[in-house]
Protein backbone atom coordinates (compact mmCIF):
# COMPACT_ATOMS: atom_id res chain seq x y z
CA UNK A 1 0.00 0.00 0.00
CA UNK A 2 1.03 3.40 -0.58
CA UNK A 3 0.41 6.52 1.42
CA UNK A 4 1.23 10.19 0.23
CA UNK A 5 1.35 13.50 1.81
CA UNK A 6 1.16 17.09 0.35
CA UNK A 7 3.14 19.55 2.01
CA UNK A 8 4.60 23.46 1.67
CA UNK A 9 8.32 22.83 1.20
CA UNK A 10 8.88 27.00 1.41
CA UNK A 11 8.22 30.12 -1.20
CA UNK A 12 9.92 30.49 -4.90
CA UNK A 13 11.84 32.97 -3.74
CA UNK A 14 13.42 31.29 -0.75
CA UNK A 15 15.98 28.52 -0.86
CA UNK A 16 13.75 26.11 -0.51
CA UNK A 17 15.54 23.06 -1.15
CA UNK A 18 17.13 23.23 2.23
CA UNK A 19 14.31 22.31 4.12
CA UNK A 20 14.38 20.70 7.88
CA UNK A 21 11.70 17.73 7.47
CA UNK A 22 10.07 18.70 10.85
CA UNK A 23 9.51 22.22 8.86
CA UNK A 24 7.34 20.65 6.39
CA UNK A 25 3.75 22.42 6.72
CA UNK A 26 0.88 20.19 4.96
CA UNK A 27 -1.14 21.66 3.08
CA UNK A 28 -4.50 21.48 4.87
CA UNK A 29 -2.85 23.03 8.14
CA UNK A 30 -0.77 26.03 5.65
CA UNK A 31 -4.23 26.70 4.19
CA UNK A 32 -5.89 27.03 7.43
CA UNK A 33 -3.05 29.28 8.76
CA UNK A 34 -3.35 31.24 5.40
CA UNK A 35 -6.97 31.49 5.93
CA UNK A 36 -6.43 33.24 9.78
CA UNK A 37 -3.83 35.60 8.03
CA UNK A 38 -6.41 36.72 5.36
CA UNK A 39 -4.30 35.61 2.49
CA UNK A 40 -6.95 34.50 0.42
CA UNK A 41 -9.19 36.30 -2.43
CA UNK A 42 -12.38 35.46 -1.32
CA UNK A 43 -13.00 33.37 -4.61
CA UNK A 44 -10.37 31.35 -3.45
CA UNK A 45 -11.43 31.17 0.14
CA UNK A 46 -14.52 29.55 -1.42
CA UNK A 47 -13.05 27.23 -2.77
CA UNK A 48 -11.27 26.06 0.09
CA UNK A 49 -13.99 26.43 2.45
CA UNK A 50 -16.02 23.95 0.24
CA UNK A 51 -13.70 21.40 0.19
CA UNK A 52 -13.05 21.80 4.13
CA UNK A 53 -16.68 20.94 4.52
CA UNK A 54 -16.52 17.93 1.60
CA UNK A 55 -13.57 16.66 3.41
CA UNK A 56 -15.27 17.15 7.39
CA UNK A 57 -18.42 15.41 6.17
CA UNK A 58 -17.03 12.65 4.22
CA UNK A 59 -13.43 12.07 5.94
CA UNK A 60 -13.11 10.63 9.20
CA UNK A 61 -11.42 13.25 11.59
CA UNK A 62 -8.51 11.63 13.44
CA UNK A 63 -8.47 12.47 17.22
CA UNK A 64 -5.63 14.77 17.25
CA UNK A 65 -6.73 16.88 20.08
CA UNK A 66 -7.94 14.21 22.36
CA UNK A 67 -4.57 12.22 21.56
CA UNK A 68 -2.42 14.59 22.51
CA UNK A 69 -4.17 16.09 25.68
CA UNK A 70 -3.67 12.87 26.72
CA UNK A 71 0.33 12.66 25.38
CA UNK A 72 -0.65 9.19 23.41
CA UNK A 73 0.38 11.13 20.79
CA UNK A 74 3.27 13.81 20.09
CA UNK A 75 3.30 17.38 18.08
CA UNK A 76 5.11 15.03 14.79
CA UNK A 77 2.45 13.21 14.30
CA UNK A 78 1.30 13.80 10.47
CA UNK A 79 -1.54 12.45 8.33
CA UNK A 80 -0.63 10.32 5.12
CA UNK A 81 -3.94 10.16 2.40
CA UNK A 82 -3.64 6.34 1.35
CA UNK A 83 -3.63 6.62 -3.00
CA UNK A 84 -5.71 4.31 -3.46
CA UNK A 85 -8.68 6.94 -2.38
CA UNK A 86 -8.52 8.91 -5.97
CA UNK A 87 -11.72 11.02 -4.79
CA UNK A 88 -10.07 12.24 -1.65
CA UNK A 89 -6.46 12.93 -3.38
CA UNK A 90 -8.13 15.18 -6.44
CA UNK A 91 -9.85 17.16 -3.83
CA UNK A 92 -6.58 18.66 -3.13
CA UNK A 93 -5.66 19.68 -6.87
CA UNK A 94 -7.45 23.03 -6.02
CA UNK A 95 -5.79 23.85 -2.40
CA UNK A 96 -2.35 22.82 -3.77
CA UNK A 97 -3.07 25.04 -7.07
CA UNK A 98 -4.23 28.09 -4.63
CA UNK A 99 -1.09 28.08 -2.26
CA UNK A 100 1.41 27.69 -5.26
CA UNK A 101 -0.69 31.02 -6.84
CA UNK A 102 1.30 32.43 -3.27
CA UNK A 103 4.35 31.24 -4.11
CA UNK A 104 4.59 28.39 -2.20
CA UNK A 105 6.65 24.81 -3.28
CA UNK A 106 4.34 22.09 -3.34
CA UNK A 107 6.24 18.54 -2.73
CA UNK A 108 4.52 15.42 -2.60
CA UNK A 109 6.02 12.84 -0.41
CA UNK A 110 5.84 9.08 -0.57
CA UNK A 111 5.83 6.15 1.60
CA UNK A 112 5.46 2.11 1.09
CA UNK A 113 5.77 1.05 4.56
CA UNK A 114 5.62 3.67 7.24
CA UNK A 115 6.26 3.14 10.48
CA UNK A 116 4.66 4.29 14.01
CA UNK A 117 1.08 4.26 12.72
CA UNK A 118 -0.81 5.48 15.34
CA UNK A 119 -4.41 5.59 13.21
CA UNK A 120 -5.60 3.82 10.27
CA UNK A 121 -9.23 4.34 8.67
CA UNK A 122 -10.03 3.83 5.02
CA UNK A 123 -9.26 6.99 3.73
CA UNK A 124 -5.66 7.85 5.55
CA UNK A 125 -2.84 6.72 8.31
CA UNK A 126 -1.42 9.14 11.00
CA UNK A 127 2.13 8.04 11.85
CA UNK A 128 4.18 9.62 14.68
CA UNK A 129 7.70 10.59 13.25
CA UNK A 130 10.34 10.47 15.45
CA UNK A 131 13.54 13.16 14.61
CA UNK A 132 16.72 13.03 15.72
CA UNK A 133 18.88 15.99 15.89
CA UNK A 134 22.23 14.87 14.14
CA UNK A 135 23.72 18.27 14.08
CA UNK A 136 26.95 19.32 15.71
Amino acid sequence: MRYIRFVVAGYRKENWRRWHPLSLTGIITRAKIEIKKKTFSKENLEKIEDIFYWLNTNIPCPPFSEKLKSKEWNENCICWWDSKEKITINKMTPIINILRSHDMVIRTLKKNKPLNIKYRDKFQIVTEVKWQNNES
